[in-house]
């Protein structure tokens, strides 16, 4: 893990930024990364054997849901070879939102006959698919943006730029491509060729990987049961001054943003 973290920041230094990263994080290494994810759900398990018994209770429920997938991907027809630029988007976008609709945790609490052990593992088997589909598509979209840039997507018109700017957005294991993709997109932002809220998303999941802050709030952590902006910059944490900054970018208010995410977090925050 720190091989990763000292190989992510010397890239960024060669974009001209000096980021102390978090030597605990597997950048663009695809185990650590793996590992990164499994270490944090071991408090659920009080024992070796209430591990194995939730991880066999939690299989057939994902093999289904794992299906589900597979037979959506499919139903595509893809084939590399005569794909338009739309449909290989189309391709990897459909994997990433399946997969992060169970990775947010909230989607399982209606799932009927899971207990809380099960749950936690079945939640821990669906992000680490989540993070297999997140590591194949930012490798797509790294290619697509150091050979051809947005024009591509912009070409192929809103939708798809949006959804391209989606597979940029959930790439936090290379935040030198990360900042690659904002930087190009500054300039069509400003001229109105891309969306001024997505543009704005994008900083706060760059500013956050390279500073440890945020300017627009758009990344929330649950904190003594509350949902708050994680880690504001000077300033942000002034409501009113925030507010506007997110008006200045087409972005809804910070309590209307957290009201529409509040679903998608555990009960009790």
């Amino acid at each position: 893990m720190k091989d990763a973290a000292h190989t992510e920041s010397s890239e960024l230094e060669k974009l001209g930024i000096n980021a102390k990263l978090d030597d605990e994080r597997g950048y663009q290494d695809h185990l650590c990364t793996q590992i990164v994810f499994a270490s944090d759900e071991t408090d659920d398990f009080r024992s070796w054997k209430i591990f194995q018994d939730a991880l066999t209770r939690s299989l057939p429920y994902f093999q289904t849901y794992q299906s589900a997938v597979s037979l959506a991907v499919r139903s595509l027809n893809s084939d590399p070879e005569k794909d338009t630029f739309e449909e290989q988007l189309t391709l990897h976008t459909v994997p990433d939102q399946m997969w992060r609709f169970v990775m947010m945790g909230a989607a399982l609490n209606d799932v009927s006959g899971l207990d809380p052990t099960t749950r936690s593992a079945l939640r821990m088997r669906s992000i680490l698919a989540g993070v297999d589909v997140d590591w194949t598509n930012s490798h797509w979209a790294r290619h697509i943006l150091e050979t051809q840039g947005w024009s591509p997507a912009l070409k192929a018109g809103q939708k798809s730029a949006g959804l391209m700017w989606l597979l940029v957005q959930h790439a936090d294991d290379d935040p030198a491509f990360q900042v690659i993709a904002l930087r190009q997109l500054e300039p069509l932002a400003k001229s109105g060729q891309f969306s001024k809220p997505n543009y704005a998303l994008l900083s706060d999941r760059v500013m956050l990987a390279t500073t440890g802050k945020q300017h627009y709030g758009s990344q929330l952590s649950c904190s003594n049961h509350k949902l708050a902006p994680y880690s504001m910059d000077q300033g942000g944490d002034n409501a009113d001054t925030l507010d506007a900054r997110r008006s200045e970018m087409g972005l809804p208010s910070e309590a209307a943003y957290i009201e529409h995410f509040r679903k998608s977090f555990p009960k009790g925050c």
